[in-house]
C-alpha cells in the first residue's frame, strides 16, 4: 500500500530529473503585427532563445476576420551581420496546422532581425522584429539530468528496499 502512494510522487521526481528537448509549434510570441491585410504572429522555442536548433512557427490571420490564413507562402529571414538564414515555413512541418513553421539553427547569441514574408493570392506583406539569442548555457546545466540519473536510480532502490524491509516487519508482527 505505501507504494501506491510513493507512485505519483516517483512520477514527478522522474519528470524533474528526466526533462526532453521538446521543439514544438508555438512557444513565446516575439512579436504580433499588422501588416497590409494580415495578422502576423511570429512564436519560438525553446524559451529563452539560445544558440543552436530554434523552432519558428508563424500564425497568419486575416485584418478583418482574425480567421487562420490556411493558404499563403510564409518565408523567414533571420539575419545578424553578414549571416542571412532563409527558412521556408509550411504547414507540413507544423504540429498545429493553423500555423506555419520551419526550424534553423542559430549558430551565435546577440540580437538577429527577423522578417516574416507573405505571399497570399498576390498579396505581399511583410513583419519584422528582432530575435534576442541569449549566450548558451554552460555545459554542466545543460548535462546535468545525465548526471543525476544514478543517484535517482539509487534512491529509488533505497526507498523500495526500506518499504520492503518495513512491509515484511510487519508482516512478522501480524
Amino acid at each position: 500500500m505505501p507504494l501506491r502512494r510513493a507512485i505519483p510522487s516517483l512520477s514527478l521526481l522522474c519528470a524533474l530529473l528526466c526533462p526532453a528537448t521538446l521543439l514544438a509549434d508555438g512557444g513565446t510570441v516575439q512579436f504580433r503585427q499588422k501588416t497590409g491585410p494580415f495578422w502576423v504572429s511570429l512564436f519560438t522555442t525553446p524559451a529563452p532563445l539560445r544558440p543552436g536548433r530554434v523552432d519558428l512557427s508563424v500564425l497568419l490571420e486575416s485584418e478583418a476576420t482574425h480567421q487562420p490564413l490556411l493558404d499563403a507562402a510564409v518565408h523567414i529571414v533571420i539575419r545578424k551581420g553578414a549571416r542571412t538564414i532563409i527558412l521556408d515555413a509550411t504547414r507540413a512541418q507544423a504540429t498545429n496546422k493553423l500555423l506555419y513553421a520551419s526550424q534553423a539553427d542559430i549558430p551565435s547569441p546577440g540580437r538577429w532581425d527577423v522578417k516574416v514574408v507573405v505571399d497570399r493570392n498576390g498579396q505581399q506583406a511583410a513583419a519584422a522584429g528582432t530575435l534576442l539569442v541569449l549566450d548558451p548555457l554552460p555545459p554542466i546545466l545543460i548535462y546535468w539530468p545525465y548526471f543525476a540519473i544514478v543517484p535517482a536510480f539509487i534512491l529509488l532502490f533505497a526507498i523500495h528496499q526500506f518499504l520492503r524491509h518495513r512491509e515484511n516487519q510487519r508482516r512478522r508482527r501480524v
